[in-house]
């Protein structure tokens, strides 16, 4: 993950740690950043989620439910320069048809009628998960997945809307594309990711 992304994640993070937003949901402490905040806990949750136990962890642990209309919602800006994005937005499209179809819960468990035992099935086995897992495996979560990732963040700026005014930069001032910024962070020594070093606090991962 490039330092530009976490640095999104982390600011998201630390503004939900802060008491007054102790109680409240992922979404709702989003609404007050800016869509470049949201595109980065989007994929970041979507690519520590999948690395970590894969597809179904992602579907299981809730964000599925929580993040999947938003990232179809990226991936569509994305699939026009990279094709890796059209592999993901078909599965997870795929899923949200599922979705759908069964009336799962928010962790993607519904009761299958057709199955005589009355055991609840899961929306991710009625795809081919085990496939896109190895698959994303092998061609995504490196440098070059993400500086895909920071385009989606540059073509989708000039939609972004801040209730509070956070993170607007000065119309006078010229800020340097996200793009521009990874390529100067290139030259600096990487910082250790405090990523792993966050605890949940709030009953589910950001």
């Amino acid at each position: 993950m490039t330092d530009i992304v976490q640095a999104l994640m982390d600011e998201v993070y630390g503004e939900w740690q802060k008491e007054d937003n102790m109680g409240k949901s992922k979404w709702e402490v989003l609404d007050g950043f800016s869509e470049a905040h949201k595109i980065a806990v989007v994929f970041g949750n979507f690519n520590y989620q999948v690395e970590n136990g894969g597809l179904n962890q992602w579907i299981y642990n809730g964000y599925f439910r929580d993040d999947a209309k938003k990232l179809i919602e990226y991936l569509e800006v994305g699939v026009g320069f990279d094709e890796r994005f059209q592999t993901v937005l078909d599965t997870v499209y795929k899923l949200d048809q599922c979705a759908q179809e069964t009336e799962c819960d928010r962790y993607g468990c519904y009761r299958d009628l057709d199955d005589d035992d009355g055991d609840n099935s899961f929306i991710g086995d009625m795809i081919n998960s085990d496939a896109f897992d190895t698959w994303y495996y092998k061609h995504c979560g490196e440098s070059d997945w993400w500086e895909a990732v920071c385009e989606i963040i540059e073509k989708t700026k000039g939609r972004e809307t801040v209730p509070d005014g956070r993170n607007q930069p000065d119309a006078k001032q010229k800020t340097p594309s996200v793009l521009d910024q990874i390529r100067e962070a290139k030259a600096v020594p990487k910082q250790p990711s405090k990523r792993k070093s966050q605890e949940k606090t709030h009953g589910e991962e950001l």
